[in-house]
């Protein structure tokens, strides 16, 4: 009875707590909380210490850090928690070797002074370290030949990780996040200015107020599989940087505020720059512009997601090719521009232009792709002297060509353009008050031919009447090849009957023979059969190896067959 009293008590207690509004907390506080709660644990682990000024060589020994200062002997800093509101560790005027390694740096307060800062240092590493609420994460200037690597730079009021002056340096597997909090400038999270020939390779920059990544004045660096996004004016900005490589980077969801729309690549006044194999979605600027930025590339670039796809604005002499720009408000546009290659891209299903010269000139567009966009390639007034060829333009909403400049030549005298509403003829009339014709049209055509894949085949040497027999099909047939070991040996018209080729007369071995087959909107199929041409001396010796072992078996035969008679024979 005493115990029903007491369960009947608890659930009225509970019930009563239940009435009790309980007190409305932000997620993002609570995210805020257990990031610090979190931190104030981790930095129990450390050995709390004063900040660090090092000025000369021998000052490292002079405070007792551990090593030599060589290249396999380097001191070491390590382990260290720094909170104060001044420099954390300043480093000047050293060539020794040296690392600091593992170390937190921090600040009561949001401090302008620089979390971690080498000044003419060379041979510096800072390694793993958590560097925030300063106003330069780590600041390097007049430096050379140092590592930063696997650091982390947050909160701190202007740029996560900054080199200035500094050349041959190598910044790899670090992070800025939330940083330029409080700067009029908004550079961001990693910042380069002045700094030549240094290496950036796996580095994230995120949620910075300003740029993810930020070049200036800055010559032969190199940009690899770094990935920024959420930062407020765009993911890489560079400008006035000259012979600087940008591969297999990705930016997204960056250019919060629409006002700059500086979007994923920004290139500005900075000449032979070379962007490839990076990715640019979901910015609400475009994936990747060239703004007098003459000599430039863009190779094999994805853009999607994005205002625009490709933007080349005042440039000359750039090449564009092998780039994919799809779901953007345009595909590729070029202002002003002239004198540049674009070949082999593909926009596709963007809600405007796929193409757009607006004006220029003296541009050669051939092999480009442009389906399902508004318009597929559109030539603005005052855009002339511009060649197209080879283009495939089809199953555009509003129309596949449109020329308003001219003259503009859509030919190169012997083929023309891929268009899905040629009608047939000796020529495609380009809309347009241009007045422009393709004298060489073709039907566009996005569907391959089909072939079959004959057996294998083997052979005797010397035998005859050998063939391979494909049958290939395709609506508009147009003409085939044969390889054999990787060399041509046939190419002739296709009418779209059966292909045969006679393979009689090989020597003894092995080879493939490989068809290519193409339609007349220049898809193309292939197939590969591997023949064995087999040596006679082999059909000789089987063939001997055969008549002995008959002849062995028939007298066999004759003695079991003798001994059976010799033994049933009464008289014998």
């Amino acid at each position: 009875m005493r115990g029903k009293s007491k369960a009947f008590l608890c659930i009225i207690i509970i019930a009563v707590l239940a009435t009790i509004p309980a007190p409305v907390v932000e997620c993002t506080e609570l995210i805020e909380e257990s990031r610090y709660i979190a931190q104030a644990v981790l930095d129990d682990s450390y050995t709390k210490h004063e900040v660090i000024a090092i000025c000369n060589n021998s000052d490292f020994s002079g405070q007792d850090w551990p090593g030599s200062g060589s290249f396999d002997d380097p001191y070491v800093l390590e382990g260290l928690n720094i909170t104060d509101n001044a420099t954390g560790i300043s480093i000047k005027n050293t060539t020794v070797y040296f690392e600091i390694r593992n170390c937190i740096v921090s600040s009561v307060n949001p401090s302008s002074s620089h979390g971690i800062m080498f000044h003419n240092v060379t041979n510096g590493v800072v390694q793993d370290c958590r560097v925030t609420r300063h106003s330069r994460g780590v600041y390097l200037s007049n430096s050379t030949s140092c590592r930063l690597s696997n650091n982390t730079a947050i909160d701190n009021l202007g740029v996560g990780l900054y080199l200035k002056d500094s050349s041959s340096c190598i910044l790899t597997g670090n992070l800025a996040s939330n940083n330029s909090v409080d700067d009029i400038y908004a550079i961001g999270g990693i910042y380069l200015e002045n700094t030549n020939d240094t290496v950036l390779s796996n580095n994230r920059a995120s949620t910075n107020d300003g740029r993810g990544v930020y070049l200036r004045s800055s010559y032969g660096c190199k940009l690899t599989h770094n990935t920024v996004h959420a930062n407020y004016f765009s993911g890489f900005f560079v400008v006035l940087s000259d012979n600087c490589n940008l591969t297999n980077n990705i930016a997204f969801n960056n250019s919060v505020d629409d006002f700059y729309s500086y979007g994923g690549f920004y290139i500005s006044n900075a000449h032979h720059n070379r962007l490839a194999n990076n990715t640019s979605y979901n910015n609400s600027g475009p994936g990747f512009t060239l703004e007098r930025a003459n000599n430039s590339t863009l190779r094999n670039n994805t853009a999607r997601g994005g205002y625009k796809g490709f933007h080349i604005i005042t440039s000359e002499d750039c090449l564009v090719s092998g780039n994919e720009a799809f779901s953007n408000g345009a595909g590729f546009l070029l202002w002003y521009s002239s004198h540049n290659e674009i070949t082999m891209n593909t926009a596709s299903n963007n809600s405007g232009d796929g193409f757009l010269l607006r004006p220029s000139s003296s541009c050669l567009l051939t092999h480009n792709v442009a389906t399902g966009n508004e318009r597929g390639v559109y030539l603005h007034q005052n855009s002339k002297n511009n060649l197209l060829y080879g283009n495939r333009l089809g199953y555009n909403t509003e129309i596949n060509g449109l020329d308003n400049g001219g003259p503009n030549a859509w030919d190169n005298g012997t083929h023309g353009n891929y268009w899905s509403d040629y009608a047939g003829g000796d020529s495609y009339s380009v809309p347009g008050p241009g007045n422009s014709t393709d004298n060489h049209p073709y039907l566009l055509d996005l569907i391959p031919p089909r072939i079959d894949h004959p057996s294998d085949i083997t052979y005797l040497a010397r035998a005859t009447g050998n063939n391979i027999t494909w049958h290939p099909s395709d609506t508009n047939p147009q003409s085939f090849e044969v390889y054999r070991n990787g060399s041509l040996i046939e190419s002739s018209p296709w009418n779209g009957s059966s292909i045969l080729i006679n393979i009689d007369g090989l020597h003894p071995g092995t080879y493939n023979f490989t068809i290519v087959v193409y339609d007349q909107g220049d898809n193309s199929v292939h197939d590969t059969v591997i023949v064995t041409v087999v040596p006679r001396t082999i059909e000789t010796v089987i063939l001997t190896a055969g008549l002995l072992m008959g002849v062995v078996i028939a007298v066999l035969v004759i003695i079991e067959f003798k001994e059976i008679r010799e033994k049933n024979d009464p008289f014998g």
